[in-house]
């Protein structure tokens, strides 16, 4: 690992209510492993073992089936979605950067989180994004410099406006660098729904 990678932390957002796939996506499978247990591995070559996992507070069923050794936090800003699952990571984060990473991507490469980070480390911007030929963002496995980024988005939640996105919050950023992407889509495809689900595990 390279020494600059230990001023990367990793948080899984799965604070999500998987309304649509009607259980947990965080503890479906993919090739042996469960979501969580696959992003995980994704963040690992990066981040070792700063990871956690980021939830709402009504989750509490969630947490004895962690795996021991994965710490937890909630979301401060309660029902704000993933901005706010977001906003938590960057309050809690103690390194100078930090990867957001759905857990509901389970096809995501560890190889793109070292491209974003190695990005991170060249260019130096407030957030590094994928981003596909198609001009698709890929707002839910990003990377953020927390001293500039954190400052921000707590200035945004704290506004009256409910209505504060991720893509919102990324553009209220000053320095924005893209990692271009050729791969497929469908590298970052979000499983929200049983036929999702049922596409990558033909």
């Amino acid at each position: 690992m390279k020494t600059e990678y230990r001023n990367f932390s990793g948080y899984i957002l799965a604070g999500g209510k998987s309304s649509r796939m009607g259980s947990d996506k965080a503890f479906l499978e993919i090739n042996g492993k469960t979501f969580l247990q696959n992003a995980v591995e994704i963040l690992t070559p990066v981040c070792e073992d700063r990871i956690k996992v980021v939830l709402n507070k009504e989750q509490s069923h969630f947490i004895e089936k962690l795996p021991e050794a994965l710490p937890y936090i909630f979301d401060i800003f309660e029902n704000r979605g993933p901005v706010g699952g977001i906003h938590a990571a960057l309050a809690d984060c103690e390194t100078e950067f930090a990867f957001i990473l759905a857990v509901d991507q389970p096809l995501v490469t560890s190889k793109i989180i070292e491209k974003l980070a190695d990005r991170m480390l060249e260019s130096d911007p407030d957030v590094v994004i994928p981003k596909h030929e198609s001009e698709v963002l890929q707002q839910l496995c990003t990377v953020f410099r927390v001293k500039s980024s954190s400052s921000l988005l707590e200035q945004l939640l704290s506004t009256p406006s409910n209505s504060v996105s991720v893509l919102r919050f990324i553009e209220a950023l000053k320095s924005i660098e893209f990692l271009h992407l050729d791969s497929s889509d469908e590298l970052f495809e979000n499983i929200n729904e049983p036929k999702d689900y049922r596409r990558i595990n033909h």
